[in-house]
């Protein structure tokens, strides 16, 4: 994107309403949400929904949580009832 057009993206964005502000975030992030789950899905044609939803959780939340952390909450959603 040239530096015009961002420019412009963003008088365009701080001309919204705080209201419209969050929709317009919350929209992306459901966005950005069911792409990974799509790609997911791809990459792994032959796991469950449920191994899915893991595979989803290790790589959304990598960030959020220290490794050994990580790997603690994946093994009890695996070792959850279905």
């Amino acid at each position: 994107t040239t530096l015009y057009m961002q420019k412009k993206q963003f008088e365009v964005y701080q001309s919204k309403s705080i209201d419209e502000k969050f929709r317009m975030v919350a929209g992306m992030m459901e966005y950005g949400i069911e792409q990974t789950k799509a790609v997911l899905k791809q990459w792994y044609p032959s796991k469950s929904d449920r191994e899915l939803l893991v595979e989803f959780f290790r790589i959304y939340y990598r960030d959020d949580f220290k490794s050994e952390r990580l790997e603690f909450l994946i093994n009890q959603m695996e070792k959850m009832p279905t």
